[in-house]
């Protein structure tokens, strides 16, 4: 198999404040890369596919939430590529679905839906080893495409012309993103982690781990100092939002036309237009941000806060 190939455009973003500060400011255009699966989850998906797919009858299983950009991006992906996929879906079966599983059903996933006690057990040995059973023994795929070959497909998103860039940002949840771009650093840059999630400290560990797994092809004890992880933008936790946020993404689409996603882009680009502010980056300085898509997922926002956002 052949994978598909991903390639994103750098967006310059031109606003007052970033003139006034004398930084230049990009938005690498992940989201754009493929007009259904655009954004960092195929990424994520490529050597979990590379690794198996020689096998004629592989078939996967992976795991997400009622609006997971994951589960989207896995049914559209696995629908091209014509192998069938499982869906294991956090909580009980709804009378109606969301957008995202009435599209991921369209594309042929299979949807399971469990229990959201028996959804924490997704990293359990013996409950993986029921799926296992029960569905004849798919390639299973971590929830959000992270873990060991998550990451490897990350290292793939920062090309040549990156080089320029004293910074590159993301939005984080689990870590596998930033991971990747990290072990793909050069000596003058740094990263910038922006933690989607409440209480996010611990994930400095967390992508460390995730780094370690490539100890042998890349100095990773020199890349971790180069990581910078802020807490500081969650804005309430993973998928939460505040009035404050809704403003600030309303405001950045009428300046730039990009629409953002609530979970992780929106929350980045508040954290570094706010640092900019502050005069977190010297005079001169060069930030690459990721736009890691998710946009699929804003329908569920507007049902929440009861408005429109675009």
């Amino acid at each position: 198999m052949v994978f598909p190939k991903i390639h994103s455009i750098n967006q310059k973003i031109e606003l007052d404040l970033l003139i006034e500060k004398g930084v230049s400011l990009y938005l690498k255009r992940e989201d754009q890369s493929h007009p259904l699966y655009g954004g960092n989850k195929v990424r994520k998906l490529k050597y979990h596919v590379l690794e198996t797919i020689k096998n004629k009858d592989a078939h996967f299983l992976t795991f997400g939430g009622a609006w997971s950009n994951h589960i989207y991006a896995s049914a559209a992906f696995f629908n091209e590529i014509g192998r069938p996929i499982i869906g294991v879906i956090r909580g009980e079966e709804p009378k109606k679905y969301s957008d995202t599983l009435l599209f991921a059903q369209k594309m042929g996933m299979h949807l399971h839906f469990i229990s959201r006690s028996e959804y924490r057990r997704k990293y359990d040995d013996d409950f993986l080893e029921e799926l296992q059973s029960k569905f004849n023994n798919p390639v299973i795929i971590p929830e959000g495409g992270s873990g060991e070959l998550g990451v490897r497909g990350c290292t793939e998103i920062l090309t040549t012309e990156d080089s320029q860039f004293d910074y590159i940002a993301s939005g984080v949840g689990t870590g596998g993103t930033i991971a990747g771009v990290t072990l793909s650093l050069l000596p003058h840059q740094h990263s910038i982690a922006f933690s989607a999630l409440k209480g996010g400290g611990f994930l400095k560990d967390d992508i460390g781990k995730l780094m370690n797994h490539y100890s042998d092809e890349y100095p990773v004890d020199d890349l971790k100092k180069q990581l910078i992880l802020q807490t500081d933008y969650h804005f309430g936790g993973f998928a939460k939002s505040t009035p404050e946020l809704i403003k600030f993404m309303k405001e950045f689409y009428l300046q730039t036309n990009i629409k953002l996603d609530h979970i992780y882009t929106a929350k980045m680009l508040f954290g570094l237009m706010d640092m900019i502010k502050n005069n977190y980056f010297a005079e001169g300085s060069k930030i690459l941000a990721i736009h890691t898509g998710g946009q699929q997922g804003l329908k569920g926002l507007e049902l929440r806060i009861g408005e429109r956002v675009f």
